[in-house]
């Protein structure tokens, strides 16, 4: 190569990309932490390794220009590469010096998809124009260098600046080529570098890098960082939905997911609302055997206390209040979604709620778990079935109504035609005490749902009772409006003309009633 193209390659690699130069995620120093050698300055101010690491890439038939990076065959960089490094035992380190330095000013140009051939680089990318691999993905492919490179790549995280958008760029695009490695030479040791980064980098940089572990990680790596994953769970509550996600996408055997599902159930009363419905959908997801099954159900019912949704929120905090409202509804959706493609959960829950003896021993849980049941069609005999022997055996009470419907709206109006369905089956019951309970339903129901549409939809159903002519099924529905009246009236008197309509084509009916 000539003396005047060997200075012009020089000048275009100090002055490509204008953005990279603003990002410097590495200290400066006259000695490298990771070789200790000394960088001997040449002339134009490029240091030997420095010219030996592009002397390398060139001669490997790597192009730099203004416009990127570019070479014909990857593969073939990366052998001859492996090649130097064969050559002389010195090579390794002049590289490695020199890669450090080339990364404190273009480490965003390493880090992008390498292109094919230079004159598609003026023009607009087309198919095939880009190579899958970046500079430092033919890198990390080198066993020799693919630990140190590790490092010193890790190295940006600790200086990141996570409020600045070009930096968390980065960021992700280092992670993006941890992703996947062909080879993990040293799964103990990256594993180690995950934990350290995660043990000092700011809140959002740790997320970022957990949701990326699963895809870094091999089967092995997995089985290591999974005791850290539990413990980093149990410290820090603002990262609970990253790890669960990512623990969901470990390759664990049984026993690592049983110790993972025991730390979930046991953080399950001290997290924030807003965090239950993940925790609730990894348990009922990772749970696969029957046994399995009946403990996350048995664990889920002790537990889920809908009475006082987070030792947390204030009845004072409004904002607080609405979003135990909000974490209500997405943990019955996660339970819904457990339900529907798990049948042991179906059975789990039956067998637990038909395992209570006494009234007092019947949660929320367990009313809301029957409603959600009986929106699935395979399930709703068996629903029915179970609520009416509760309430036969007076098990389920009116208190029961009360607390798991009051103070609940929210949660529940994706369930008020189960609620209305089950008001009017009861209510056409011939057992007394199973009528009665039906009126309590269908009064708590209109207590609770206060807009118009729904209130209507009540007293259409009550309606329908009057006029049954069956006396029993008339005196229940007469019950209930009358029941309504005395403790809501005010509400009920929007409905009069409507109320007045309906009784004009209602048979006669007696004095009595």
């Amino acid at each position: 190569m000539s003396k005047s193209s060997s200075k012009s390659k020089r000048r275009i690699e100090d002055e490509e990309d204008e953005e990279d130069n603003n990002i410097t995620p590495f200290k400066k120093t006259n000695k490298t932490q990771s070789t200790g050698s000394t960088d001997t300055q040449l002339d134009g101010g490029i240091s030997r390794e420095k010219d030996f690491f592009r002397r390398t890439l060139m001669s490997g038939g790597l192009k730099f220009t203004d416009n990127g990076y570019f070479v014909p065959e990857p593969a073939t960089l990366r052998k001859h590469i492996e090649k130097c490094f064969k050559a002389n035992a010195s090579n390794l380190e002049e590289f490695m010096t020199g890669m450090k330095a080339h990364f404190e000013k273009h480490l965003k140009n390493c880090l992008q998809p390498l292109q094919i051939n230079e004159e598609q680089s003026s023009k607009q990318s087309s198919i095939g124009s880009f190579h899958n691999d970046s500079l430092i993905k033919i890198f990390l492919g080198i066993e020799r260098i693919q630990k140190d490179l590790i490092n010193i790549l890790f190295e940006y995280f600790y200086s990141c600046d996570d409020s600045s958008p070009s930096q968390q760029q980065i960021l992700r695009m280092i992670l993006s080529q941890l992703r996947w490695l062909e080879n993990i030479v040293d799964p103990h040791s990256l594993c180690e570098t995950l934990q350290n980064a995660l043990g000092i980098v700011p809140v959002s940089v740790k997320k970022e890098i957990i949701s990326f572990i699963p895809d870094i990680l091999d089967d092995n790596g997995h089985q290591i960082i999974v005791g850290f994953l539990i413990d980093l769970f149990n410290e820090e509550t603002e990262l609970t939905v990253p790890i669960l996600d990512c623990l969901s996408n470990l390759n664990l055997n049984s026993a690592g997911s049983a110790i993972v599902r025991e730390n979930v159930i046991g953080q399950l009363h001290s997290v924030n609302t807003e965090d239950l419905p993940v925790m609730v959908a990894f348990l009922l997801q990772t749970a696969v055997t029957t046994e399995e099954v009946q403990t996350v159900v048995s664990a889920l019912r002790i537990k889920l206390n809908f009475e006082f949704t987070s030792p947390n929120d204030s009845d004072s905090t409004s904002k607080k209040r609405g979003t135990a409202k909000v974490g209500e509804s997405l943990v019955l959706e996660a339970i819904k979604s457990g339900i529907r493609f798990k049948k042991e959960a179906t059975a789990a829950f039956l067998k637990e709620i038909e395992s209570v003896k006494v009234a007092p021993k019947h949660r929320i849980i367990d009313f809301w778990v029957l409603l959600i049941m009986h929106t699935l069609p395979n399930c709703k005999d068996a629903v029915e079935r179970t609520f009416k022997k509760r309430i036969k055996a007076l098990l389920f009470t009116d208190n029961l109504i009360l607390t798991s419907i009051l103070g609940h709206t929210d949660a529940l109006r994706d369930y008020f035609k189960q609620l209305l369905a089950l008001s009017d089956l009861f209510l056409r019951d011939k057992e007394p005490v199973v009528q009665s309970f039906g009126e309590r339903l269908y009064h708590t129901i209109f207590q609770a749902f206060e807009e118009a549409t729904f209130r209507q939809e009540v007293l259409a159903g009550i309606f329908l009772h009057i006029g049954s002519a069956v006396r029993l099924e008339v005196n229940s529905g007469l019950a209930v409006l009358s029941e309504i009246s005395k403790t809501d009236l005010e509400g009920l008197l929007d409905y009069v003309p409507y109320i007045k309509g309906v009784l004009e084509y209602i048979d006669p009916i007696s004095d009595s009633q």
